[in-house]
């Protein structure tokens, strides 16, 4: 007669086999994809059943720490699209565990990388440092170059977050070596994604577009439809970037209709936050808040406290575009909350210049100079020269409203290199601004708008 612990066991070595079944399926990709997923979804409950009975009995049970190690690893693409971070993390807690109690090493600095790469999704850059160097001193001892290769990765996003952009671009180019070496088409895709983005933050949206457009023949190369939807979402963002609306929506576009298709909330959100970022630009303010309000209830539902900041932060300028400023700076206060719990340095410089152009807006000029001198801190700070441009101009549009025309003509003149630098539409703007000054000291007229944020 079976006992009970024995038919726990089965039952949750019997899961652990379905969930490998539904990540082989997933990672085939093209027409595959859809079939792991559905079988994952179906079987969810019962999965979770299995893992969670593995690792409360892991500490007393060998068997049971086996299965709570490669449960933590086995469908890794699809947890990422169906579970949340939070709940990834707990079942990376305990095959972390587990690996340290059965001493295997390998198992260990896996799941080191995957809770590095968890708590760099979740925003917290530190933690995932330290979790990637710590899973980088193990795969190198153990000299598995494919580990090391995703632990650089990891390294590199965490630095670009903190925008630390030469070390991000540091590591991520070590990464890609290291998968060209290993034949690891997958994560040569990711690497080449990655250093688009780090590019695209030093507004270097040229080179930016051509690593992006690499990674995307690479994701079409090899079915990964959701890496495919990452990119072309990179894509939009650069065309933005650029001033080219059209592009940019037709890649968002792209990337929205692939994240629906996969079931990826999380993408879904920063696609639809995306199309909003262009709807504003065009004027058209209905649209955007229907795109950032979808996009802020994803990130409350799976628990993304770093793109809630950015949704919340965006619904505020939509509301200060349409004068409801009370409103906008209700927005801006919770998102620069959330910036400062996560530590992110360049969001909160966003949101406190978002709160610079709503506080004067209100003919509050000294809460907008305070403002605006804190995001210039910070941008200089981590090199964002975007909004370094951003916040010179801002700070020009103050002193010209106090009358001060002289320091509103540097602050302007230092806006205009930058945005002359870093190929950014608003140099048209500000040169326009500078032109109309001249003539306001001839005239005493001048009329503009303030600079939004990123």
């Amino acid at each position: 007669m079976v006992n009970r612990r024995e038919a726990h066991l089965a039952h949750s070595a019997f899961y652990l086999q379905v969930t490998w079944n539904a990540n082989s399926l997933y990672q085939e990709g093209s027409s595959e994809v859809q079939n792991g997923l559905r079988l994952f979804d179906t079987e969810l409950d019962q999965i979770r059943a299995g893992q969670a009975w593995a690792a409360a009995q892991m500490h007393d049970d060998k068997d049971a720490a086996i299965l709570c190690v490669v449960y933590s690893s086995a469908a890794e693409a699809c947890m990422d699209l169906r579970l949340s971070v939070k709940e990834q993390i707990s079942w990376m807690d305990a095959g972390l565990n587990a690996a340290r109690k059965l001493r295997d090493e390998e198992a260990e600095g896996d799941r080191l990388s995957n809770l590095g790469n968890a708590y760099r999704i979740l925003g917290e850059a530190g933690k995932a440092i330290d979790f990637a160097k710590q899973a980088l001193i193990i795969h190198r001892k153990i000299k598995n170059r494919r580990a090391e290769g995703v632990d650089l990765g990891i390294l590199g996003s965490s630095f670009l977050a903190l925008q630390k952009i030469e070390e991000a671009i540091e590591h991520f180019e070590q990464a890609l070596t290291i998968a060209h070496e290993v034949g690891d088409r997958r994560n040569e895709g990711n690497r080449l994604g990655n250093l688009g983005t780090a590019y695209s933050r030093i507004a270097q949206v040229r080179i930016a577009i051509d690593y992006f457009e690499q990674a995307l023949a690479i994701r079409r190369e090899i079915g990964d439809r959701r890496g495919e939807a990452v990119d072309l979402g990179n894509l939009g963002t650069a065309y933005a970037d650029l001033g080219d609306a059209r592009n940019a929506i037709s890649y968002f576009a792209q990337a929205l209709a692939i994240a629906r298709e996969i079931g990826d909330r999380r993408g879904e959100g920063v696609d639809l936050s995306n199309l909003g970022s262009v709807y504003t630009d065009l004027g058209d303010a209905r649209m955007a808040i229907v795109c950032f309000e979808q996009a802020l209830s994803i990130a409350r539902e799976t628990g993304d406290p770093f793109n809630e900041g950015n949704w919340l932060g965006n619904l505020g300028n939509v509301y200060t575009d349409l004068g409801e400023v009370q409103k906008a700076i209700e927005y801006f206060e919770q998102a620069l909350t959330l910036a400062r719990g996560i530590r992110n340095r360049r969001v909160e410089g966003v949101h406190m210049g978002n709160l610079g152009n709503a506080y004067l807006l209100l003919h509050n000029r000294p809460r907008a100079i305070d403002c605006y001198e804190q995001a210039l801190t910070i941008a200089q700070e981590i090199r964002d020269r975007r909004a370094e441009g951003n916040d010179f101009a801002n700070l020009g549009l103050v002193y010209e409203e106090l009358g001060n025309i002289d320091r509103a003509r540097a602050y302007w003149l230092s806006a205009l290199r930058v945005y002359q630098e870093i190929e950014d539409p608003n140099a048209s703007r500000v040169r326009n601004w500078l032109e109309e000054l001249d003539i306001k000291e001839h005239e005493g007229s001048h009329d503009s708008g303030d600079v939004k944020g990123d």
